[in-house]
């Protein structure tokens, strides 16, 4: 009997060691992984920083655009333009 127990002890330390073990190694896993999220997170969030700094940008520039295309200076000069397309065309 008290064998019995003393063997049955034994097994319950060893299991306990392996458990212990595997929770340690889950543990780096975990840690490693929460690593490489906070990073993707990071890395995501400037990229849709830039996305946005883009947007604005490419806004920015078709606002102006527009403001060029519909100028009084723009309309005025469109003869002159029309003409000087003729002209490179039958050269």
């Amino acid at each position: 009997m008290l064998n019995s127990e003393g063997q049955e002890k034994s097994d319950n330390k060893d299991i306990l060691k392996e458990n212990k073990k595997y929770i340690l190694a889950l543990e780096a896993t975990l840690y490693k992984k929460s690593q490489e999220y906070d990073n993707l997170n990071t890395n995501y969030n400037n990229l849709k920083k830039d996305y946005n700094n883009l947007k604005n940008d490419y806004n920015d520039l078709l606002n102006k655009f527009n403001s060029i295309l519909n100028s009084t200076s723009w309309r005025i000069t469109k003869p002159f333009r029309c003409i000087m397309n003729f002209v490179r065309k039958g050269l």
